[in-house]
């Protein structure tokens, strides 16, 4: 399969892109008829995804990465980290928010979104069902490990109006000339010193870090 762009070389060997790293490979490796964009943005202040996969009389599919081991206790998610388990957000609005973006970028520009398939991907896990369970009332679709990757994809979805080659090329080509998010101007040394400094004292200020659960199994 096309990936594109190519996976930046210094990205390569930095433990905090294993898990893109996993799936680009993956991607790049599968011999299914299909194109996957890495890192597409769709406009300015837009959420992006770790990718887009267009396959080929399949289906378009979302895919936000979440390198790593997770587990969900009492509603709560925790990612396993090297100081015991810590409580985060549940990654499924993050992986929503992206793919409809991706609809909405396509709808923008040819009049109606086609359907996409928001998937959270867990290449570091063996397959859980606390997870599913807890993704089971969303929209967002788990797929764990990269083993026949693009194969699990095609798993979830069943629809009639698959993309073909042509519908893949126009959407493709919208996606990348997405307007990039503007960057922050810099800022000169007449900037920085062109108006008083002004510092706000606050006193008792107390910040509370709640402590997660050693074990939340």
């Amino acid at each position: 399969m096309l990936v594109k762009p190519k996976f930046p070389r210094h990205r390569l060997h930095d433990p905090k892109r294993r898990a893109e790293l996993a799936i680009y490979r993956a991607l790049e490796a599968s011999p299914t008829a299909g194109v996957a964009l890495y890192e597409p943005r769709f406009g300015p202040y837009q959420r992006g995804l770790d990718f887009v996969v267009w396959l080929r009389d399949v289906g378009r599919f979302a895919i936000e990465d979440k390198g790593g081991l997770y587990c969900v206790h009492n509603g709560q998610w925790y990612l396993s980290t090297p100081s015991g388990w810590q409580e985060v957000d549940c990654p499924a609005l993050q992986a929503w928010d992206g793919a409809m973006n991706f609809r909405d970028r396509i709808a923008r520009k040819q009049g109606k979104g086609p359907f996409v398939v928001s998937v959270l991907v867990f290449p570091d896990m063996e397959p859980d069902p606390a997870l599913t369970r807890a993704l089971a009332d969303s929209a967002v679709h788990v797929v764990f490990g990269v083993q026949d990757f693009t194969g699990q994809l095609a798993g979830l979805t069943d629809i009639k109006k698959a993309p073909k080659a042509d519908d893949i090329t126009r959407e493709v080509a919208l996606v990348e000339c997405a307007e990039p998010e503007p960057e922050a101007p810099e800022m000169s040394d007449m900037d920085l010193h062109s108006g008083p400094v002004i510092i706000h004292h606050v006193e008792h200020l107390h910040i509370h870090t709640p402590t997660a659960p050693k074990t939340p199994v």
